[in-house]
Formats: C-alpha cells, sequence, structure tokens
C-alpha cells in the first residue's frame, strides 16, 4: 500500500481522535526514497529510520486533539 497516499490522510485521522494519547508513539512505514509526510498539528516528527528501501517514521502525539 506504499503508493496508494494514505500514510498523510490516516495521521490526519489520529490528529483528531482522542483514542491517541498525548506521548504515544506512532510509527508509519513507507519507502525510503520518499520523504515522511509532515506531521499533523497535534504530532512532531521525532525521527526517520532508514533501511535499505524500507524507511521508518516516528511521530509523537506532543499535544491534545485540535
Amino acid at each position: 500500500p506504499y503508493d496508494d497516499g494514505l500514510l498523510g490522510p490516516t495521521l490526519n485521522l489520529l490528529d483528531q481522535s482522542p483514542i491517541i494519547s498525548v506521548g504515544a508513539l506512532v510509527v508509519c512505514e513507507h519507502r525510503s526514497s520518499d520523504s515522511a509526510p509532515a506531521p499533523p498539528p497535534s504530532f512532531v516528527l521525532e525521527d526517520t529510520r532508514r533501511y535499505g528501501e524500507v524507511a521508518l517514521s516516528f511521530y509523537l502525539r506532543a499535544k491534545g486533539q485540535t
């Protein structure tokens, strides 16, 4: 599903969700050749690690639901 363009919209849905608490870490897998999506307002992109053709981006919920 890497090429389905769902990562950004999914992060935006999580941004609106009350079930993701402050301090939660969301890990997103994507192609290492693609940039990590910009974080929604309540998240901070903490790190991106690349492993060959795969990358993992770590988003921290830094503040409550917007």
